[in-house]
């Protein structure tokens, strides 16, 4: 039961990313400041994330390191090269 509720926490937090983070945060910044790319509702935040991290985007290398100190090294960059395919 556990490793199921792992499992659903993992899930759960991918939508929660990719709902209201990605899509509803960035979103609104892309709407507002007209700068940026246009949010894709199926990118989790990491990914947005390490693509902008590896763009040099200094407000991105600040967001990577909190994201990567709680999911793991390198979480977010992984996870933008994992979109690419």
């Amino acid at each position: 039961m556990w490793a199921r509720f792992k499992r659903w926490f993992y899930l759960f937090a991918v939508a929660l990313t990719q709902g209201i983070i990605n899509t509803t945060i960035a979103g609104l910044w892309w709407v507002l400041t007209g700068r940026g790319s246009e949010p894709d509702p199926d990118e989790p935040f990491s990914s947005r994330v390490g693509r902008n991290a590896m763009a040099g985007k200094r407000w991105a290398l600040l967001a990577e390191k909190l994201i990567d100190g709680i999911f793991g090294a390198n979480h977010c960059r992984n996870s933008a090269l994992d979109q690419e395919d």
